[in-house]
């Protein structure tokens, strides 16, 4: 269903890198601070913490949809604070993201929310018509592809988001709460595809409270609590 060239993998230098990195609202209290994380190519990892503890808006640094208050960050050997809005928009479309408040396009179909990114980048629907009706199919949403977000359930939306992040096969995947509203089995089959994207190249970094998905995975275990991020044994 997905296939990809490993010529963008030869680079052994960290995906990203975390140095004593903090972030603050406002003026209030650091949500966290000095954290330190490293991602190396082609790793698999998740990220916990209590609801509040600062997991998205981790993510969101790594997204570069925030900058941090004090600290560095480096993206694919490039430090981020150094990028204009040319190189950051650069960057991000190395990255895919699965947001938990979905994103999609209400006047778009399934098949359109899915292809936007392939659609934007100048691609012709007659390449990418087949490999987005097959990942649809295999999120389930094979009969789905004409309806619209708002006609869908939020299970199936949340499986579009997912089919949405993956079609571009980005060489980083961050998921915050990809299992959130869908059932085990789902959940396990969207874990399966997480897998196979990781087997093929794609690292990946999963915000998570789903221990079932924790124990279904061996994979590098961060957590964050009270501001700090530290290193866990896998559940």
């Amino acid at each position: 269903m997905i296939s990809r060239s490993d010529s963008a993998h030869q680079d052994p230098a960290p995906i990203l890198t975390m140095e004593k990195v903090s972030l603050r609202y406002g003026r209030g209290a650091d949500v966290f601070s000095d954290v330190d994380l490293t991602l190396k190519p082609r790793s698999f990892s998740f990220l916990t913490g209590q609801s509040g503890a600062g997991k998205s808006s981790l993510l969101k640094l790594i997204h570069l949809s925030l900058r941090p208050t004090r600290g560095l960050i480096s993206l694919f050997s490039k430090p981020v604070s150094g990028l204009g809005i040319r190189g950051t928009q650069t960057l991000k479309r190395r990255i895919g993201v699965m947001s938990q408040d979905f994103q999609l396009i209400p006047h778009l179909t399934v098949f359109e929310n899915t292809a936007l990114a392939l659609r934007v980048s100048g691609a012709r629907v007659e390449g990418y018509r087949k490999n987005t009706t097959d990942l649809l199919e295999w999120v389930g949403l094979g009969g789905k592809l004409n309806h619209y977000p708002l006609t869908l359930s939020g299970g199936e939306q949340q499986r579009v988001a997912i089919a949405r992040a993956v079609i571009t096969q980005p060489d980083l995947l961050i998921a915050d709460e990809p299992t959130g509203n869908v059932d085990v089995q789902m959940g396990l089959r969207l874990l399966q595809l997480l897998r196979r994207m990781n087997r093929m190249g794609t690292t990946i970094l999963i915000a998570t409270h789903d221990e079932t998905l924790i124990r279904k995975a061996p994979a590098d275990h961060y957590h964050l609590e009270d501001g700090q991020l530290s290193v866990r044994v896998a559940l």
